[in-house]
């Protein structure tokens, strides 16, 4: 989950350079994105602008406060990282899509192995 508003410069230079670049990543191919806008709205985000089913995170983000960028990486319906300010989607957010999704690969390598095995 992205967290953004547009009035942040921070986010606009985010989606602009580092997303863009996220999306020719082989990496993109494994992450379904949701992007959470508070548009030009002054008032803080609250948990009805989190898509219904996303709506049970809103605690864990909002403990930060309402920053932007923010992100909250989810993997099997967990929360892994919560990552607030530009800089973490380089230091935090990146490096455990990089590792969750070699992870994943790795596991699903070894289960054909097995199945090889016995067939």
């Amino acid at each position: 989950i992205y967290v953004e508003k547009y009035s942040c410069p921070y986010c606009r230079e985010w989606k602009l350079w580092e997303f863009s670049e996220f999306k020719k990543q082989p990496e993109a191919k494994h992450v379904d994105m949701i992007m959470i806008d508070k548009g030009r709205s002054r008032s803080a985000l609250g948990k009805s602008d989190y898509p219904e089913k996303f709506r049970h995170f809103y605690e864990q983000v909002s403990g930060f406060g309402t920053p932007v960028p923010t992100w909250l990486l989810i993997a099997n319906g967990k929360p892994v990282v919560i990552g607030v300010g530009q800089s973490s989607w380089g230091s935090q957010i990146m490096p455990e899509i990089r590792r969750l999704v070699a992870e994943k690969l790795a596991a699903v390598e070894k289960k054909k192995i097995v199945n090889a095995g016995t067939q």
